[in-house]
């Protein structure tokens, strides 16, 4: 069974950063601990909610305090610690709680793996990880889902109003259905409703091709469902609330 994603791995030097259009050159293909090798093009659609958490061994929330780029080995990985964590599920081998995720740049020399999820300093996040939380053993993939294991916490301007979870597209929580998510759209959505049951699909597709009232299907269950706008419940999932679904849905297996 996969993670959910295999990933494209890309190098480059001063004279070639992707900063400036130019790629060096792509590498090599290969798949996260447990993930078949497939086509770059191609990414396997996201299992539920409660299949990542069932599989995490470690799941909290976190706010990022710092980013270092180092090299293990040839690798060049970046360490991302947390502060203020609340850990429902596991127990990070690490204090304060750190992953190290393959990618980064050291002295104008870089690594990207693409598809990998994005993090920045002070912002907040929810993260479905392993054990090793990145280690080489996995190829320093910390997430059980790439990107599909990633929540970001996101905070209102004003104190009293309520933060909001995003999925890696951007998209509301709403509420956890069972076993799977219910989101809201995006502003500016397709209205067309969508509906697939193929396990895997172009990884561009899945970033721009979503419609906003979408049951996705693999292998004849439900990985999530997209609401439109207008049909979206005013509810919204909070940060403690979607914790304790995690938990919830990661004792169940």
């Amino acid at each position: 069974m996969t993670d959910g994603c295999c990933t494209s791995i890309r190098r480059w030097d001063l004279l070639s950063s992707p900063r400036r259009g130019t790629i060096a050159a792509v590498i090599a293909f290969v798949a996260s601990a447990g993930v078949g090798a497939i086509s770059s093009a191609t990414v396997t659609f996201p299992l539920s909610i409660a299949d990542f958490a069932s599989r995490a061994d470690v799941i909290f929330a976190g706010t990022v305090a710092s980013m270092r780029a180092e090299y293990i080995g040839t690798d060049i990985v970046t360490v991302i610690t947390f502060e203020n964590t609340k850990v429902v599920k596991g127990a990070p081998l690490r204090r304060p709680v750190q992953i190290r995720q393959f990618g980064g740049e050291i002295a104008g020399k870089g690594m990207v793996a693409s598809g990998a999820p994005k993090f920045s300093q002070g912002e907040r996040y929810i993260l479905l990880a392993r054990e090793s939380l990145g280690s080489k053993a996995d190829h320093f993939s910390p997430l059980v889902g790439i990107g599909h294991a990633q929540f970001r916490v996101v905070r209102g301007t004003d104190r009293s109003s309520k933060a909001l979870i995003q999925d890696r597209l951007g998209r509301v929580l709403i509420r956890v259905d069972g076993k799977h998510l219910v989101l809201a759209a995006r502003p500016g959505e397709s209205e067309r409703s969508r509906t697939s049951s193929s396990d895997s699909v172009n990884i561009d597709s899945v970033a721009t091709a979503l419609g906003s009232q979408r049951v996705l299907k693999v292998n004849g269950d439900v990985a999530y469902e997209v609401l439109r706008q207008i049909e979206a419940p005013p509810s919204r999932l909070t940060e403690d609330e979607f914790l304790l679904e995690l938990d919830r849905l990661g004792a169940e297996r």
